[in-house]
């Protein structure tokens, strides 16, 4: 169903993000898991090559625009373009709004809001 094309999928090393890479995977697709875990990412892309899967991981902070123009470059180089971006990664603070700081509820806002959207040079 999904033979050949090419999935990006942010967060995608844990969590959800890792059950919608797996199932892609088995689906046929080229999935490129894009997360800022280093150790599951690879481990994750490890398994699935085992298995036979088309998968390539990339370590990436989608709240950083470097780190996403680079893991779009990667992503051309790898597989040439995407045919579907799942943005995934989100960033949740384990106590009360009130009690977040300006650089908590910013970074959070970053990675949750802006990441991918907000980097206009990725082309």
């Amino acid at each position: 169903m999904f033979k050949d094309l090419v999935v990006v999928v942010t967060g995608g090393a844990q969590g959800i993000g890792r059950g919608i890479v797996q199932e892609y995977a088995r689906n046929g697709a080229n999935v490129v898991i894009a997360d800022i875990n280093k150790e599951l990412g690879q481990q994750l892309e490890m398994d699935l090559l085992a298995q036979g899967h088309s998968v390539l991981f990339a370590q990436t902070d989608v709240s950083k625009e470097q780190d996403i123009v680079s893991l779009m470059q990667k992503i051309v180089d790898h597989f040439g373009t995407i045919h579907i971006l799942i943005n995934n990664a989100g960033k949740f603070q384990h106590k009360s709004l009130y009690d977040l700081t300006l650089d908590e509820w910013n970074d959070m806002i970053q990675t949750n809001l802006t990441s991918f959207s907000g980097c206009t040079n990725t082309r």
